[in-house]
Formats: C-alpha cells, sequence, structure tokens
C-alpha cells in the first residue's frame, strides 16, 4: 500500500517542478534589487543609534533643530616655527569658503591650526574648501582632521570592496576543496550572489540602515549562511547516489528544509537578542543580518533547486576526489581524553569568565588602535599626540535668561578642565559690554554712534514690538534691551526700511549685525541656547565621566531641568550607562533563545546545556584574552560579537551533536563519535573557514574601530569556536552522553511517557487560559487607552485651531498694529523729547532770571565805583600840583649850591686820585715811591681847600648838600610822572566803566526780552506735551488687547512646540500659522493612528484568544483524535507566528512583551504537548 506523501514533500515536489517560476521571480528580485540597493539610506552617525530617551540623543535633537554648525578642519604642522604656521595661516585664509583659520604653537614645534568654514557642516561647499586645504599642503607632511567631505560609510565600503575580491577567492578555494564536483562550485555561488543581491537591495525596506550594517552585512550573511546551500548540496549528493536528478532534488530539498530550518533558527536566536539593546546600532545590525539569514534560508529552498536540476548533468560529468581528509584520529584522541579533557576546560572556562568580567571597556573609538587607519583616524591621533587629549563638549540650555547663562559660564570656566568656554551670553560686543548686556538708550548710542533721539525711537520701537510698552512710556530712560536682541532688531528695521541711518552707520550696523548673526546661528536658538566648551580631556575614560558629573553638577546649579550634555565624551558616558542593562540583555536573551531552539532540536535538557557551554566559553576566552593583552574592547563589540558568535557558532556544535546522535543510535560512543567528527568535518570547516577569514578579514582592512573590532572578534571567537568543537566537544559529549540520553524529553525508562504528556498538557492547558483570560483584559486596556488618546489629541486640536484662528486674527490686523507701534514709539519720543527739552528750557530761563539779577545789582555796584572813580581823580589832581610846588623849590635849592660844586670838585677829584695811589704804594712797601707821591697829595688838597674859602662849605658839607639836592629833585620829578600816570588811568577807567554800564544796561532790557519770549514758549510747551500724552495713553490702550493676545498666542504656541515631532516638522523657520496647521494635522493623524493601532491590537487579541482556544481544545480533544490535535496545534502555531510577527511590528510596551511571551510559550507547548499526546497514542495503537 502506497503511503500518502507528506505536505512537506509535496511542497518540495511543486517547487522543484516550478523552477522555472522561480528563475523568473528570482531574475525579477535581482533586477529590482540592483535598483533599489540605490534607494538605501546610510546612517553615518553613532549618535543617532543611543537611546530615545538619553540625555545625548534628545540634545541632539534639540540641537538639530535651533542651531547651525559651521564646518571646521585641525591641522597639524610638525617641525616648524611660528613665522612659518602664521605664513600658512594666511595662506588658508586666501582659500574660498575659510571663515578664519588661527593657530598655536606646543614646545616640541608643532603647530595646530584651527580653521573654521564659511558654510554648514555636511555641505559641498565645506567638502571643497577641505580638499582645496589638502590641495594646497599636499607635499607639505600637514595632517588635515576633518569631518567634511568625508563618510565613513563610504570609507568602509571602498574598504569591503577590495574585501570581496579576496573572500569570492577563498570562497572558490574552500568550496573547491571541500566539494566532490566542480560544477557545484558555480551553484553556491550563483545562489550566495542572488541571496546577498537581494539582502543589500531589499534594505530600503528600512528607510535607513547604519553604516556598520551597509558595510559588513554582504560578509556576515555569506560567512553565516554558506552552511545553508553546503547542506542541500551535500544532501542531494547523497540522494542522488540511488535516485536520478528530479527526485534527487525533491528528497533532497524535503529533508533539507528541516535541517537548514533549524540551524537558521539558532542563528535567528542569537540575532534576536540584538534587537532588544537599547543601542539601537545592535537592534539595526541584527534586523538587517535577520532578513539576510531568512533570504539565504528562502535562496536555497527556493532557486537552488532548480540550480540542481539544470546543473546536476554536469555535476555528474565533473567528479573529483575528495580532497577533505578524514579526522577519525581526533575521534579516537576525544575518547582517550573523556575525563581529562572536560576538567581542563572547565578550569579554563573559570578563568576565562574572571577574565571576561574584567575587560576593559571603552564606549568610543578614540582609544582603539586599527591596523588600517584613514586619513582622519591617523590625524586625530597626531594632534593627540603633540598637543594631548581635548574634546568639545555642548551644553545645551533654556534661552530666556542671558544673566543666568553668564553666570554658569563664569562657573564653568573656573574648572581647570575647561580650556574654553564660549556662549551667546559670554561673546564680547564692544566697549568692555557682552552681547548678553542689557543696555539702556544712552548707552546704545554711544556704543553705537547714533544720536540719543534715534536711540529713544528705536527703544521705543523695540518696547512696542515686544510687549513692553507700558514699561517704555513709563520710564524708557530705565528701560534696557540685550544688545544681541538690540542689533538684529535694529538690522531688521533697516532691512524693511522702518529706520533710516546714514550710510557709515548702516555699515558699521551691517557688519556687527552680520557677525552677530554668524554666532546666534550656532549659539541661540527659538528655545535654547548652547555653549561650547573645550575640554583638556580625552573622550573616553574615568576620568572624562567624573568631569562630567561634575560640570552636569554645575549645570543643574543654574538649570536645574532641561538642560543637556552632548558631545563625543557624552556619548561614551549614556554608552557606559547602558551597557550594563544591555549587555545582561543580549547574554541572557541569546543564551535563552539559542538553549530553547537547542531543545527543539535535539529534544534534551543536557544537549542544550553541553553545547551552550562550549559556545559561551568559546566567547569568555575569545574576550578574555584582552585582559593579558591590555587590550581595549568597545561596548558594542563585545554586545555585537558575543551575539553573533552565540548565533552562529552553535551551529558548529549543532552539526557534531546532530550527527554524534544519529550515530549513537546504532554505534557505542566512540565508533559515533569517530563518525560524527568525519562527517561534520568538511561542513565546519566550510562555514568555519569563511566566517573566521570574513571576520579576519574586516579586522585587518577595515578603518573604522568599530567594524574592524566586530570582525577581529568574531573572526578570533570562531576560530576558538571551531578549536573547541573539534577538541572539547567530543569530550564533553562523551563524558555527558548519559546526562544527555537520561535528560531527553521523550519518554524512557526514568521518565513515564504518560507522566510527561500530562505535565505537558496541563502547562499548555494553563498558558491557553492565561491568554485567554489576557488578550480581553488587554482590549479593554487598549480600547481605553485609545479613547484617553484621542480625548487628549482632540483638546489639543481644538487648542490648535484656536490659536491658529487668533494668529489669522493678528496677522490679518498686523498692519493697523504695525502703524499704531510706530505712532506708539513715535509718542514716546516726542514725550520724552518734549518732556527732556521743557525741563530744559525751564532751567535755561531760571538760570537767566538770576542772570538777569545779578547783571542788575552789578549795573549798581559800577555805578557806585564810578563815581568813587571821580573823587579819586578830584584827590590825584590837587597831589599833582603839590608835587610841582615841592619840584621847584629842590630846582632852587640846587641852582645856590651848583657853581661852588661845579668849581670845587674837579679839585676834590684829583686829591681822592692822588690820595688812591698814594696808599696803593705804600701798601705794596715801595716807601721811596710813595715819599714821591706824597707832596702831590697835599698839594691838591691844598687847591680844593682853598678854592672852599670863603663858601661857608666843607667839602664834605657841600658833597651832602649837592647830593641831596639832586635827590629831592628826582624824587619830585618821579612824584609828578605817577600822579600824571594815575589821572590818566583814572581817566580811561571812567570811560571803560562808563561804556560796561551802557552795555549792561542794553543786556537787561534783552534779556528781559528774551525771558518774556520764554516764558510764552513754556506756556506753549507744556500744552502740546499734555496733548501728546493723552494720544499717548490711547495708543497704549489700544496696543495692551494686541500685546495681551500676541502672549497669550506665544504661550500657546510654546506648548505645542514641546511635541519633539511637531518641532522636527516645523523647524525653526515656521510661522505661528503653518505651526497651528501641522499640530492640527499632527493631532488629528494622531488620533487616526490611535485607532488603527487599537484595531490592530484588538485583532492581534482576538486571534491570540483563537490561538489559546484552539490550543486548549487540541489538549482536550486529544485522546479523541490524532487530526484533532494536528489541526488544532498547526492553527494555534500559525496564528501565534502571526501574533509573533504582528507583535514584534507593534513595539516592545510592557502589555506587548507580556503577551509576547505569553504566545511564544503557547507556540512552543503546543508543539511540545503535541508531540507527546500523538507520540502516546501511537503507542496505544502498537
Amino acid at each position: 500500500m502506497n503511503q500518502k506523501p507528506s505536505p512537506l514533500h509535496r511542497a518540495s515536489e511543486w517547487i522543484v517542478d516550478h523552477y522555472r517560476l522561480f528563475f523568473v521571480v528570482f531574475a525579477a528580485l535581482l533586477v529590482f534589487s540592483a535598483v533599489a540597493s540605490g534607494w538605501v539610506k546610510v546612517e553615518n552617525d553613532v549618535a543617532a543609534y543611543l537611546p530615545a530617551d538619553s540625555e545625548t540623543r534628545q540634545g541632539l535633537d534639540i540641537m538639530e533643530q535651533e542651531f547651525q554648525t559651521y564646518g571646521s578642519a585641525k591641522i597639524l604642522l610638525r617641525d616648524t616655527d611660528a613665522d612659518a604656521a602664521a605664513a600658512t595661516a594666511e595662506q588658508i585664509r586666501a582659500v574660498d569658503g575659510v571663515d578664519s583659520c588661527t593657530y598655536t604653537m606646543n614646545d616640541t614645534g608643532s603647530a595646530l591650526l584651527s580653521v573654521s568654514l564659511s558654510d554648514l557642516e555636511g555641505s559641498d561647499t565645506c567638502a571643497q574648501t577641505v580638499q582645496a586645504l589638502r590641495d594646497l599642503l599636499d607635499g607639505s607632511g600637514a595632517y588635515i582632521y576633518s569631518a567634511e567631505g568625508y563618510s565613513i560609510s563610504d570609507q568602509i565600503n571602498g574598504e569591503v570592496r577590495g574585501l570581496l575580491v579576496i573572500v569570492a577567492i577563498i570562497l572558490v578555494t574552500v568550496l573547491t576543496f571541500t566539494s566532490s564536483t566542480y560544477a557545484e562550485v558555480p551553484i553556491l555561488l550563483i545562489t550566495f550572489l542572488a541571496a546577498a543581491l537581494i539582502n543589500k537591495g531589499t534594505n530600503f525596506v528600512f528607510g535607513t540602515i547604519s553604516f556598520v550594517s551597509n558595510a559588513v552585512a554582504i560578509l556576515l550573511q555569506l560567512a553565516m549562511s554558506v552552511d545553508y546551500a553546503i547542506i542541500f548540496c551535500n544532501r542531494y549528493k547523497q540522494a542522488h547516489e540511488t535516485l536520478p536528478v528530479r527526485e534527487a532534488a525533491i528528497e533532497s530539498l524535503e529533508k533539507s528544509i528541516t535541517v537548514i530550518s533549524s540551524s537558521s533558527l539558532t542563528t535567528i536566536a542569537g540575532l534576536v537578542a540584538m534587537t532588544f539593546m537599547k543601542f539601537g546600532l545592535g537592534r539595526d545590525l541584527g534586523i538587517v543580518l535577520i532578513k539576510a539569514i531568512l533570504i539565504s534560508m528562502l535562496t536555497v529552498f527556493l532557486l537552488m533547486p532548480g540550480l540542481l536540476l539544470k546543473l546536476g548533468p554536469a555535476m555528474d560529468k565533473t567528479k573529483h576526489r575528495n580532497f577533505v581528509p578524514k579526522i577519525s584520529g581526533v575521534g579516537r584522541l576525544a575518547w582517550r581524553t573523556r575525563r581529562v579533557v572536560p576538567l581542563v576546560f572547565a578550569a579554563v572556562l573559570v578563568v576565562a569568565c574572571i577574565g571576561a568580567n574584567r575587560v576593559s571597556y571603552v564606549y568610543s573609538e578614540a582609544p582603539l588602535k586599527t591596523h588600517n587607519a584613514d586619513v582622519n583616524r591617523t590625524a586625530s591621533q597626531a594632534i593627540t599626540d603633540d598637543f594631548g587629549d581635548e574634546t568639545v563638549l555642548a551644553v545645551v540650555v533654556p534661552a530666556g535668561d542671558y544673566t543666568q547663562e553668564a553666570a554658569l559660564l563664569d562657573a564653568l570656566s573656573a574648572l581647570p578642565e575647561v580650556k574654553s568656554a564660549v556662549g551667546i551670553a559670554g561673546t564680547e560686543a564692544a566697549g568692555g559690554y557682552r552681547l548678553a548686556d542689557a543696555v539702556d538708550y544712552r548707552t546704545f548710542a554711544q556704543l553705537s554712534d547714533v544720536d540719543s533721539t534715534s536711540a529713544q525711537a528705536l527703544f521705543a520701537l523695540y518696547a512696542a514690538e515686544n510687549g513692553a510698552a507700558q514699561t517704555a512710556a513709563q520710564d524708557l530712560s530705565g528701560y534696557q534691551v540685550p544688545l544681541l536682541k538690540l542689533f538684529e532688531f535694529l538690522n531688521d528695521k533697516i532691512a524693511d526700511g522702518t529706520v533710516t541711518l546714514s550710510a557709515a552707520q548702516a555699515a558699521q550696523v551691517t557688519a556687527l549685525s552680520s557677525q552677530l548673526e554668524r554666532a546666534s546661528a550656532q549659539l541661540e536658538g527659538t528655545s535654547y541656547h548652547r555653549l561650547v566648551l573645550t575640554l583638556a580631556a580625552a573622550s573616553d575614560g574615568d576620568e572624562t565621566f567624573a568631569l562630567l558629573d561634575r560640570i552636569h553638577a554645575v549645570v543643574h546649579q543654574y538649570y536645574p531641568t532641561d538642560s543637556y550634555l552632548v558631545g563625543d565624551a557624552m556619548s561614551a558616558y549614556g554608552s557606559e550607562q547602558t551597557f550594563t542593562q544591555d549587555n545582561v540583555m543580549v547574554s541572557a536573551m541569546s543564551i535563552l533563545m539559542v538553549m530553547l531552539v537547542l531543545l527543539f532540536t535535539f529534544r534534551s535538557l543536557g544537549m542544550p546545556i553541553l553545547l551552550t557551554l562550549v559556545i559561551q566559553g568559546s566567547i569568555w576566552i575569545n574576550f578574555g584574552i584582552t585582559v593579558l593583552t591590555g587590550e581595549y574592547v568597545l561596548f558594542m563589540v563585545y554586545l555585537v560579537a558575543s551575539a553573533i558568535q552565540m548565533g552562529c557558532n552553535v551551529d558548529y556544535a549543532i552539526v557534531v551533536a546532530s550527527h554524534y546522535t544519529e550515530a549513537r543510535a546504532d554505534q557505542g560512543p566512540r565508533e559515533a563519535m569517530i563518525t560524527a567528527l568525519n562527517l561534520a568535518f568538511p561542513t565546519i570547516i566550510t562555514s568555519g573557514t569563511m566566517l573566521i577569514s570574513a571576520g579576519l578579514l574586516i579586522g585587518a582592512r577595515v578603518s573604522s574601530g568599530a567594524v574592524a573590532g566586530m570582525g577581529r572578534f568574531v573572526g578570533v571567537g570562531s576560530l576558538i569556536t571551531v578549536f573547541l568543537v573539534l577538541f572539547v566537544l567530543p569530550q564533553l559529549l562523551l563524558l555527558g552522553d548519559t546526562f544527555v540520553r537520561r535528560t531527553a524529553l521523550p519518554a524512557q525508562r526514568r521518565l513515564p511517557l504518560t507522566a510527561a504528556s500530562r505535565a505537558a498538557r496541563w502547562v499548555l492547558l494553563a498558558a491557553a487560559v492565561f491568554v485567554m483570560a489576557v488578550s480581553p483584559w488587554s482590549v479593554v486596556r487598549t480600547q481605553q487607552k485609545r479613547a484617553d488618546r484621542v480625548a487628549a489629541d482632540t483638546q489639543l486640536c481644538g487648542s490648535a485651531h484656536s490659536l491658529g484662528e487668533l494668529a489669522a486674527s493678528l496677522g490679518a490686523q498686523q498692519e493697523t498694529y504695525d502703524a499704531l507701534k510706530r505712532s506708539f514709539a513715535t509718542g514716546v519720543v516726542t514725550d520724552n523729547v518734549g518732556q527732556s527739552r521743557l525741563e530744559s528750557g525751564q532751567a535755561e530761563y531760571d538760570a537767566g532770571s538770576e542772570k538777569l539779577a545779578a547783571a542788575r545789582a552789578q549795573y549798581a555796584a559800577g555805578q557806585a565805583q564810578l563815581e568813587q572813580g571821580k573823587a579819586d581823580y578830584a584827590a590825584g589832581q590837587e597831589k599833582l600840583a603839590a608835587a610841582k610846588e615841592e619840584y621847584a623849590a629842590g630846582q632852587a635849592q640846587l641852582a645856590k649850591i651848583q657853581p661852588v660844586y661845579d668849581a670845587v670838585h674837579p679839585a676834590y677829584q684829583r686829591y681822592l686820585d692822588r690820595q688812591a695811589e698814594y696808599d696803593a704804594v705804600v701798601a705794596s712797601g715801595d716807601l721811596a715811591k710813595a715819599a714821591l707821591l706824597w707832596p702831590g697829595v697835599t698839594a691838591q688838597k691844598q687847591i680844593y681847600e682853598t678854592q672852599l674859602i670863603g663858601t661857608g662849605y666843607s667839602i664834605e658839607s657841600l658833597v651832602q648838600a649837592y647830593e641831596a639836592g639832586q635827590a629831592k629833585l628826582s624824587d619830585g620829578a618821579a612824584q609828578i610822572a605817577a600822579a600824571e600816570q594815575q589821572l590818566q588811568d583814572a581817566q580811561a577807567q571812567l570811560a571803560a566803566g562808563q561804556q560796561a554800564l551802557d552795555a549792561a544796561a542794553a543786556e537787561i532790557a534783552a534779556g528781559q526780552s528774551k525771558l518774556d519770549t520764554a516764558a510764552g514758549t513754556l506756556a506753549s510747551g507744556r500744552q502740546t506735551l499734555a496733548a501728546n500724552r493723552q494720544q499717548l495713553a490711547q495708543d497704549l490702550a489700544a496696543l495692551t488687547p494686541y500685546e495681551d493676545d500676541t502672549e497669550r498666542l506665544e504661550q500657546g504656541i510654546a506648548v505645542l512646540m514641546q511635541d519633539e515631532t511637531l518641532r522636527a516638522r516645523a523647524g525653526a523657520s515656521a510661522s505661528y500659522g503653518d505651526i497651528c496647521a501641522l499640530a492640527q494635522d499632527l493631532y488629528t493623524a494622531d488620533m487616526d493612528t490611535a485607532r488603527t493601532e487599537a484595531a490592530v491590537w484588538t485583532g492581534i487579541c482576538i486571534t491570540l484568544f483563537a490561538a489559546g482556544a484552539l490550543a486548549f481544545a487540541g489538549v482536550c480533544l486529544g485522546h479523541r483524535s490524532g487530526k484533532a490535535v494536528a489541526w488544532c496545534t498547526a492553527l494555534a502555531a500559525i496564528l501565534s507566528v502571526g501574533c509573533l510577527i504582528a507583535m514584534l511590528a507593534a513595539g516592545h510596551g510592557a502589555l506587548r512583551t507580556l503577551c509576547l511571551c505569553a504566545a511564544l510559550a503557547l507556540l512552543v507547548l503546543a508543539f511540545v504537548a503535541a508531540g507527546f499526546t500523538l507520540r502516546q497514542r501511537a503507542q496505544r495503537a502498537q
């Protein structure tokens, strides 16, 4: 009686018979994938994969929305001096696209040039500028570091393209070595290439993938899935020994589907663990690789059968001898060392576990060393070597309080590790003022060189447009505005023609505003400000993390909430905080899921433990070695490499264990192990060589520390695993043979079938009841959450609609309010200027009155002084007459003495001369000569004495009387001259006094007239000022409602903009009306999404409830009908798988995760219980 073919056989037959259809399908897929591969977007920034709730990720989102960042570059010159560095800096400044260039020197003759570019980072202009700098300094030995024009994805892709050639050569060599026919090599290559291209092209479904996934997925896919095609091909060759090509293809496909699916499940199980990482890069790589495994498996199942049909005859013609040697010696060695090696392995395992827990983890690529460093990495390392560690940290704080921000900058600058702290509040403006400093209109007039009236007008207009009209109206002189805001406002008003300045003033303001605009774009956003710190610290390490804690503490003193630190160091810090959780999650998930698959595969509790122990041991050894070498391990490398190693390398252990289990059915342990190793070695050596080669090549050739680390640790780990699988696992299987057999799930002597079946059924019933109970409750909770969410969205949508209408109303009246603001500003200036002029005029009037009174008093005093002068003149005339009389008497007296004096005085003078000569000779001691002179002396004396006889005078009285007369005459002449001069002065004084009195009288008359006019002007000014103030009050009253509405609108917009999605969509330049419209669209879409999600989740819960009910029914009906069990179990499994897929797509909320675990448990237990039930029915039937 012919046995009815199984569904799997019928499916395999259909696939083989319709191979042309699959050729067409795959041809279309290949063409589509070749085109779609250009649609894939690649994310080069690792920070983009930080958890959404991390401080760095939130800060980066804010910075992207609110700030602009200009391109930059750093250039290191070695063996140079200050003059050469200055000359190079000047050359760099002349390059198009360079905004500025500064340099610093160190003590070893190195110069570091910091170049700021004129365009935003990531622009083509910046890339061209950096390339121009490289061309300029080509051949000079300069190191240039810049992210502009550099794509890590392009860099890695270029390196990987070179590796593909090497990998292809290795692949062909290995396949040729392990194959038994030459024609099977192109079959395997076509299968690999088709799967790789389809996987690469279908990456567009994810929207954006990481540069790591884009670069290494194809190599890892090839290395991880190569054994699928080899298993199928080997099964085909075995079947073809007794069957024709078609039948051999059908039979081999039927048998391979189960084996390959089990093998892929272990790999997927390890990769699924990566999808639970908080660090998104691991999740991204895990999803891409899971898709790659599934595509590789489907390609083997659907494309390869047709290739075998078409090239099967060629395989028959190209057979060659088997190049793979037998390793029976390894099996015999395993038998002899089955009691020793496990003990040694246990010791090594303990040491490796301790070492793996002491690995020096790092959280950025900076400390890592790679064999192949690119230009940026080389330049960065050189700069660090010459100038020490340095990292840039951005501090994002709420906007609005410049004083607080300036205080924070000062506090941060005081930290010893902070080399510089830059913020909009700390930027110098002019005159010692900073941009954040608030000034009044007088200070602004001095700084900007504008007149006081223009400054008042500007301040009044600013106040009117910024909700401070009341303040400006009350006291404009005390109203202060930050310089930055004022210059920006002034520049805007110059641009729209509201304010007109002189050409020189406008040019000065425009130039300053241009500089401020660049600084403001980088440091000042709508809701946040950015402070930029340069730290003398590495971007990774405990010291850096401690510094970040101190900076956090300082920032939180001034901004306790809503502040963020952003930078490479902060990314590393955040990664360090999430690593422990991710490490536990990935390790636990990968081990549990792999063990679960192994439990399905071997139906034994002991076998998964042994196999997992070997693979986990290889992971510990792999990373524990770094403790001995002193090597750093990137945290991401550990998480990804360990997950890949656990998921992929376990296949090697499965191959050995599977062959051993099959051989053990009819052979002893020793012979079974020899057989198993001989059968497993070709697959292990093929797959292992590919994974080892791919990993080590990536580690040696890729410049990215993360990617190179993943490759190297995967390669070395696979090498260790291959060694352990060949030289340790056999001993463990031999020693644990009894343990594995006794812990097998099918009933044996010590485990009655009925007890196991009963236990499984009860567990399945409990799981089914749990699922059926939770599903309705979950539906109710979901509907309640949907209702709450829709209600909240409805309220927000209504608020956005009201705000939109308010914005439209204000916009419609904008021209009216603009005119009102200008009128108000004019009124404020007029009031201030008028009041100032009125007060100045009153002061001048009061001063004039006082001056007029003083002039009148001075006039009266001048008149009295003139009269006194006249009296003095008359007394002087009398004094002159008396002096003249006395002079005449002196002349008469001298006239009587003069003849006698004239006659006697010559002889007397000769006597004096002879007497002097005689006295001189006597004094010299010449007595003889003295005796000769003496007669002449006496003779002269007798002569003048003779002449005096009869005159009544002696010679002494005569001389005395003559000299007295002469003196009296001279004194009289002097008195006459003084008296005459006094009379002349008195006459001039009298004339000048009279003239001054006449002028003072005229001035008094004019001053009186001017005071009378000023009094009239003051009275008129007071009336005009009162009228202007009345108009000003009316303008202020009209402005107040507008300001209130504007403030209410701004507050409402600020609330709406707290939504990150809305902020991202609106951007920084959206108008209030646009924001309100976007908010309405967003909340409406969110309501639709909430309803859709609730409907989907309700459907999932209903499906899950049905799966639970089917599982429950299958167990309950198991004693009646095997078909009922099969159908119920199959439907429950299908529904459970559908729920798993739907819930994975829906997210990982707490409730979803709970139901996910329940569905998974339901699926597992359904198969286990069904197996037990059917086995029990089969036993009963026997």
